[in-house]
């Protein structure tokens, strides 16, 4: 009974604690919700006296003359920008065609900063004045005036030096022009431009170099404008100069034949010239089974000069198998050609030549049946038709252009003089 009344006595004592806290929770949600009602009535009726100052206006136009800086962000377009501001498609329009006329409003680029002054107005806003820089750094500045709107440029002052570099080869070109403070983009270029004459790649130690190339500063903030330019590169090996000069957007020599693969149109100097064989699949002629034949033969008189199709360096002048004496020319952009069947080779291996430069004679040695030039167009190590190849075009400078050269290469000169450069010395291949 004691412990019946134990239980009795303590089950209505925990209800009364779980009600005192229920009470207290809704107490103090009635009191929060109370208060929140307060609030909120409070906010939309103002109290006995209230003006309504409390009351959220909307949001209020500023008006009078405006001036920002915009940045142009992804997606951004000069008209975005403009309406944004509240000039009228109009006014936005007559402004896109002045600009037109100095600058095209499509090559914005992320970043750019575009200064706008503007007239902001009850209805709508009327630009006055925006300033920009393009990509060459030249001022673009657009006004408006009574007729419409008004742009000019201001080009911005460019100083344009030549620097000269030269150096030893210890390890590999690479390496040297590194160390003697060659930017990457300009030992890379020197290296696409020797390719007709040498390989770069494999230079010996101890190969002396020079580099001259041009950059661009701007005359007030001397920081560097674009990307620098080779004007010329020089490799001394085994004693002999291998020079390239960069004019006009095409590499030369140093006698002003350009190294640019341009190939004649027939490697022959002989008008009694006529095509026995073409490129592709057909009988040969000794052993009577089909074969490709992986060149163009020509039919020419015994002893016929046989010239160079491009300027390059020589890389093969042997014997070789059924092609006979054998000639074996490397261009530039990954173009070799070959010439066999040879009676006579007037070059050697290393040699660099000009296109037309004779290198050997019509012959019929090796596997040939008569006198005549089999000639070979590879690019990258896989044989092409010649015909698809050949093309008219002199590649040495003449006249009023060989005069600008010389005058060209008469500065580069200077240059490597002034700056106490290394002055290369070997006989002149090239």
């Amino acid at each position: 009974m004691r412990l019946f009344r134990q239980k009795q006595d303590f089950i209505p004592l925990g209800l009364l604690g779980l009600a005192a806290i229920i009470s207290l929770r809704e107490y103090k949600t009635s009191q929060h919700f109370a208060h929140l009602s307060q609030f909120y009535f409070q906010s939309e009726v103002p109290a006995s006296g209230n003006d309504g100052d409390d009351e959220p206006d909307e949001e209020k136009r500023i008006l009078g003359t405006q001036q920002r800086s915009l940045v142009v962000a992804c997606g951004d377009t000069l008209s975005s920008m403009l309406k944004d501001m509240g000039i009228s498609l109009q006014d936005i329009d007559a402004i896109t065609r002045a600009l037109s006329k100095h600058y095209n409003v499509k090559n914005l680029q992320i970043g750019q900063s575009i200064d706008v002054v503007w007239e902001s107005g009850e209805d709508a806003s009327k630009l006055t004045r925006l300033e920009t820089v393009d990509s060459a750094g030249n001022a673009i500045k657009l006004e408006a005036t009574e007729s419409g709107y008004t742009t000019s440029v201001c080009k911005r002052m460019l100083v344009a030096q030549l620097k000269s570099v030269s150096g030893i080869v210890t390890t590999n070109f690479a390496i040297a022009a590194q160390q003697n403070g060659i930017p990457n983009a300009v030992a890379h270029e020197a290296v696409r431009a020797l390719t007709p004459l040498i390989n770069v790649g494999r230079l010996k130690s101890n190969a002396a170099f020079e580099i001259v190339f041009e950059e661009k500063l701007d005359a007030n903030t001397k920081k560097l404008v674009g990307k620098r330019q080779l004007k010329y590169a020089a490799v001394s090996v085994d004693g002999k100069l291998h020079k390239v000069y960069s004019f006009g957007n095409r590499y030369y020599s140093e006698s002003g034949h350009s190294l640019k693969t341009e190939f004649l149109i027939v490697p022959i100097r002989s008008r009694s010239v006529r095509i026995s064989s073409r490129f592709g699949m057909r009988l040969h002629p000794i052993f009577r089974v089909m074969k490709k034949h992986c060149g163009v033969d020509y039919e020419a008189r015994y002893g016929t000069d046989v010239c160079a199709a491009a300027s390059g360096v020589v890389v093969s002048a042997c014997s070789y198998g059924g092609y006979g004496l054998y000639v074996r020319i490397r261009h530039a952009n990954g173009f070799e050609t070959a010439y066999g069947h040879l009676s006579a080779i007037l070059v050697r291996k290393g040699d660099c030549v000009n296109q037309g430069d004779r290198i050997g004679r019509v012959g019929s040695s090796g596997h040939a049946t008569g006198p005549h030039l089999h000639h070979e167009v590879i690019r990258h190590q896989i044989h092409v038709d010649p015909q698809k190849y050949l093309s008219i075009g002199s590649g040495k400078l003449t006249g009023h252009d060989f005069e600008r050269f010389k005058q060209y290469k008469d500065e580069i000169d200077r240059t490597l003089k002034e700056d106490n450069a290394h002055t290369l010395s070997g006989d002149i291949s090239v």
